[in-house]
């Protein structure tokens, strides 16, 4: 059984997806070696966002499909999804993909361009 989300795997060069058999082996071990993977510009362009037209509103906000990430401070350290009434800070990778498929009812596709 494969999940859809990509971690940082102690060793690994790559990110890859997991399964349930890494999750064992995390779980049962002394030194967990799965860790997240922080989000940042590089991560959001591969998922297929682009920078929207600055204005007062939309400095720093890249949008894919309606769903609006805005890069707060512009050093990305802190990203938030963006609501008419409130934002929600989003840290990893897996958090984004999750928060996309929630909203969107759909994978977020990932391109390693």
């Amino acid at each position: 059984m494969d999940i859809k989300e990509l971690i940082n795997i102690k060793g690994s060069k790559e990110p890859r997806g997991v399964n349930v058999d890494d999750f064992r082996l995390a779980i049962n071990s002394e030194n967990a070696y799965l860790t997240p993977i922080a989000l940042n510009e590089e991560w959001i362009l591969k998922y297929g966002f682009t920078l929207m037209p600055e204005n007062e509103y939309t400095l720093y906000t890249y949008e894919l499909d309606g769903f609006q990430l805005w890069n707060k401070n512009g050093e990305f350290s802190e990203i938030e999804y963006l609501t008419n009434r409130e934002s929600i800070l989003v840290k990893y990778v897996h958090q984004l993909q999750n928060l996309f498929f929630a909203l969107k009812g759909k994978d977020i596709e990932y391109s390693n361009f």
